[in-house]
């Protein structure tokens, strides 16, 4: 009994073990070099009804991977509620930003 209940503590130890192993070899952090920007680009046309459930997820995405970035959210024909809701977005996440104003924050990233 004691030997059985000593090898499958074994067995699940090595089946953690393997997995911790599995996730390090899968996770490969991304390093920017100095004066680089990642940005992830969002195109959004029509009612864009499913806006806000998608950043909120690449956000969370992106903060699981420990990678800073933008979320450019790119007008390709959206229509006026889905606009709002886009800079709605913007207002309340500093990392969410809209097309046309991508290069005023840009401008301003550089010059602090």
């Amino acid at each position: 009994m004691f030997t059985e209940l000593l090898i499958s503590a074994l067995a699940a130890a090595a089946v953690a073990l393997l997995i911790a192993a599995a996730r390090r070899c899968l996770y490969t952090p991304v390093h920017l070099g100095e004066g680089l920007r990642l940005e992830l680009r969002l195109s959004a046309g029509g009612r864009a009804e499913s806006l806000e459930g998608s950043v909120r997820s690449l956000r969370e995405l992106l903060g699981r991977g420990g990678l800073s970035c933008d979320i450019v959210i790119v007008d390709s024909g959206m229509d006026e509620a889905a606009r709002e809701t886009a800079l709605l977005l913007s207002r309340r996440y500093g990392d969410v930003v809209l097309a046309e104003a991508v290069e005023e924050k840009w401008r301003k990233r550089r010059n602090t």
